[in-house]
């Protein structure tokens, strides 16, 4: 599922790879779909590849990538510049560099700028995609998702999601 124009399986995760370069991306938020889609995909125990923690707001536990010793994603081939588990991605890493943010109570698609060359039809499908794919499985969860901190600064209000605070 690619849905910028750039990206093919051989020239993946460019956006990633200048993100991280820059060490400014944060761990993949997993939601339990995509625990089991890796678990399967891969034939891996969670411990391998998942740390947990409890949300400093909620008190609820979430769900992480784990991090290796450059502080980057363990699935992060940093000699290639790419993903080693593109197939399984998470779907947080399928949005990028779409996000969502709690702006004034109200939720707000957002696009991190200066990221990935992006045009507005990819927007649109990375919105569509994460209005009928993502939203469902985060509905419960989008005040944990939603403060989870970027060291990203700019990015720019798309639209509100049907939720408010």
């Amino acid at each position: 599922m690619n849905f910028c124009s750039k990206c093919s399986l051989d020239d993946c995760c460019r956006c990633c790879g200048i993100v991280k370069n820059r060490g400014l991306i944060a761990p993949a938020y997993l939601t339990q779909y995509d625990i089991n889609n890796i678990k399967k995909g891969l034939k891996l125990q969670e411990d391998a590849f998942i740390y947990t923690i409890k949300h400093h707001l909620t008190n609820k536990l979430i769900s992480f990538i784990k991090i290796n010793d450059e502080k980057g994603c363990i699935f992060f081939d940093l000699k290639q510049g790419r993903c080693k588990i593109y197939k399984y991605r998470p779907l947080d890493c399928r949005l990028f560099p779409i996000d969502i943010k709690l702006i004034e109570k109200r939720y707000w698609w957002v696009l991190y700028e200066y990221v990935c060359p992006i045009s507005e039809k990819e927007i649109n499908s990375i919105l569509e995609f994460g209005e009928t794919q993502f939203l469902p499985l985060i509905r419960d969860r989008i005040e944990e998702y939603a403060s989870i901190e970027m060291q990203l600064a700019n990015f720019k209000k798309i639209k509100p999601l049907p939720l408010e605070y």
